[in-house]
């Protein structure tokens, strides 16, 4: 069932994604902000959802945010943002 659902998770990521860049293109003020910061939320929500049924897909269990991150770093499925 994972192997199924994973490929619809990432087109809806990577339209969440897309919507994120256009929202950060547009000129700034107070409501565009608030939007930013609520489509972020829902990427970041897809993402670790997307990575969580990725993971399933390698046997790994991550039902938490944080352990699905966690996990795709240790699997090489995502890289340390900080370099």
């Amino acid at each position: 069932m994972s192997d199924a659902r994973l490929p619809e998770r990432i087109d809806d990521y990577l339209t969440a994604l897309r919507q994120l860049e256009r929202a950060l293109e547009q000129p700034f003020d107070e409501f565009l902000r608030d939007s930013v910061i609520q489509r972020f939320e829902f990427c970041y929500e897809l993402a670790w959802k997307m990575l969580e049924l990725r993971l399933q897909v390698e046997g790994i269990e991550a039902l938490t945010p944080r352990r699905a991150m966690q996990e795709s770093l240790q699997a090489g499925l995502i890289r340390d943002g900080n370099g």
